[in-house]
């Protein structure tokens, strides 16, 4: 048997078609192999391009969407929005408190010009700014709003608040995560200060505002011995100062106003709880009442009425002593002054210090009264000082 015919035995496979075979082979290591590196770049493609979009994101919102907004009475945070296919600055309530003029200014460009209509939340501090025009005739680019925070986000997804940290007039992004939700807040903890109200909580993995930064909250003087442990767990909910936003989905109820009737309003409630505070602190003797020009007047009057009849009702022995060249007294003259108030005068003069500061109060609550509050502040504020008026009502201070 030559070696050929060996050959042709133990292989009776002919070359041509081993060699189709081997070609075969050949392309599915091939096929096999390029499959590989697709998959292993499809899975590393999204970390890169995530991290891309994040930073895109926060940089474009910093500077094209997220406004400064200044007032008569403070400074804060706002950003670009569209609700029901209008434009609008978005904030917190308080941020435009008492405020005679508001001014909106992105790092972007000049001052955005407002219409001077409102959008006022009744269940959260929330409200929307109207513009002049559109935001592509000033080339800003709005936000858009989550719209199920609960069921699109989840707990530790992050998150990052952009602001007006200090109202120093710069835009900051502080990152952290979505501790827990409620209606209509929702907490995080990226650290946030003041100036920071109003601004947006983005959420970094759609791009999309899920609340509106607005308190925190220090719990330090509430916390017992046991609370200190758990704050200082490294798997414990409990900390020190809390962050909160509300939530942009929980808002059921608006309220269309002005700028000028939501100060006007704002300015009477918070005249007459002033009022009502200074009464109180008054009562308790507590400082802080010394501003309240009616209080200081009828307090003072009743004092001087006091050191008036002090001085009338005390007796009083003057002297003058004559001597001789030998330094003997030989006449001494005595002035006796002596001028009684009647128990009748005290007892008049105290009512009419108890009624001036009563009627004070019945005043500050029937002004408070009168006035139609707009939106969630100035319902909650009117709430309060009411209630607290009622208590106040209650004169016993020590005299």
């Amino acid at each position: 048997m030559t070696i050929s015919e060996i050959d042709s035995s133990v292989n009776p496979t002919p070359v041509s078609t081993q060699m189709k075979t081997n070609a075969k082979y050949l392309i599915v290591y091939t096929v096999l192999a390029t499959l590989c590196q697709f998959a292993l770049s499809v899975a590393a493609t999204p970390e890169v391009s995530n991290k891309r979009t994040i930073s895109e994101d926060v940089n474009n919102a910093m500077g094209q969407s997220v406004v400064i907004i200044t007032t008569s009475g403070g400074s804060g945070t706002g950003f670009a929005c569209e609700y029901r296919n209008q434009s609008y600055i978005a904030t917190n309530l308080h941020v435009i408190e008492r405020a005679d003029s508001i001014t909106a200014k992105p790092l972007s460009g000049d001052s955005v010009p407002l219409s001077g209509k409102l959008i006022v939340a009744e269940d959260a501090d929330v409200c929307l700014i109207g513009i002049k025009g559109s935001f592509t005739d000033i080339g800003i680019i709005p936000l858009k709003f989550m719209d199920n925070v609960i069921s699109q986000s989840k707990v530790s997804d992050e998150v990052v608040c952009l602001g007006n940290s200090l109202g120093n007039g710069v835009i900051t992004a502080t990152k952290g995560a979505i501790k827990a939700y409620g209606q209509p807040r929702i907490e995080i903890d990226c650290p946030v200060v003041t100036g920071n109200s109003g601004g947006p909580i983005i959420h970094t993995t759609s791009g999309k505002v899920v609340g509106l930064v607005t308190e925190a909250v220090v719990n330090k003087l509430t916390f017992d011995e046991l609370g200190k442990a758990a704050s200082k767990s490294k798997q414990s909910q409990v900390s020190d100062i809390s962050y909160f936003g509300h939530r942009v989905d929980s808002i059921k109820k608006w309220t269309g106003t002005t700028l000028t009737e939501y100060s006007k309003s704002s300015l009477a409630i918070l005249n007459s709880s002033n009022g009502l505070v200074s009464a109180a602190y008054f009562i308790a003797d507590k400082s802080g009442w010394e501003s309240d020009r009616r209080i200081s007047e009828a307090w003072n009057n009743y004092n001087k009425f006091m050191d008036q009849s002090e001085a009338k009702s005390h007796r009083t022995v003057e002297t003058t002593n004559y001597v001789n060249e030998f330094g003997v007294i030989v006449r001494s003259d005595v002035r006796i002054r002596s001028m009684n108030v009647s128990q009748a005068d005290y007892d008049k003069a105290l009512i009419i210090f108890k009624r001036a500061v009563e009627w004070k109060i019945q005043s500050d609550q029937k002004m408070l009264e009168a006035v139609k509050p707009i939106g969630y502040r100035q319902n909650e504020t009117k709430k309060l000082a009411v209630d607290f008026g009622g208590k106040v009502l209650i004169l016993s201070k020590k005299l």
